[in-house]
């Protein structure tokens, strides 16, 4: 069979295969602490692949999309949405340098085995609340252990500072100007069978952004 007839993968069976010996739980107390400085939270949960399915179908992901996952671990859910469409890129945000070597060295396989493009699926190891996000117009969260206080100050950011972005998805609600809650699906996650998914529509506050 050749390259133009090999049919195109599964993205949650590749996410599966790709992440067999992969385990994000664990990390360093030095770790940890860094990212309890950074008032973040070191807690660690992730969405099976069926239900990253489901949450990118509902976001109609098309190729002028820049998706990011704040808080990334080890990059499943960016990595399942870079195979998943032709997005213009895909970047994880993650402040564990355990978990983003882990992230890296799946994303390389991923390349090696032809399921990822060249620079599809970016790994940054970086503080939420430093790293520039301003060129994402999709942003999901996996928020359940963020403090309300973090969590607002994260919303903060995306509202005065992510001029194109249209989405924010978080696995916990928050309350504030500038986004407007459109919908709440409920997922399977590593730690509950049914999780609600709040999807908000990003409004900016001030100048208001071109149409």
């Amino acid at each position: 069979m050749n390259d133009l007839a090999r049919p195109a993968p599964d993205p949650a069976k590749a996410v599966k295969a790709l992440y067999r010996d992969v385990w994000g739980y664990d990390i360093p107390e030095v770790e940890e602490q860094a990212i309890r400085q950074s008032k973040g939270s070191p807690v660690y949960g992730e969405l099976p692949p069926a239900s990253v399915t489901r949450m990118l179908a509902y976001m109609q992901l098309t190729p002028a999309d820049v998706f990011y996952d704040l808080g990334s671990g080890t990059g499943k859910v960016v990595v399942q949405a870079a195979i998943s469409a032709p997005l213009k890129k895909c970047v994880g945000v993650e402040l564990s340098a355990t978990r983003c070597r882990e992230a890296k060295g799946v994303v390389r396989r991923a390349k090696r085995e032809g399921l990822l493009a060249a620079d599809s699926c970016v790994i940054r190891e970086a503080d939420l609340m430093t790293t520039r996000l301003s060129d994402a117009t999709v942003i999901y969260t996996c928020s359940t252990a963020f403090s309300t206080r973090f969590l607002k100050k994260l919303a903060g950011r995306i509202v005065n500072e992510c001029r194109r972005v249209r989405l924010f998805v978080s696995l916990q609600d928050v309350e504030r100007r500038g986004l407007v809650h459109i919908d709440t699906l409920k997922l399977a996650t590593s730690w509950n069978r049914r999780s609600p998914l709040h999807v908000y529509r990003v409004e900016p506050t001030g100048k208001s952004r071109g149409r």
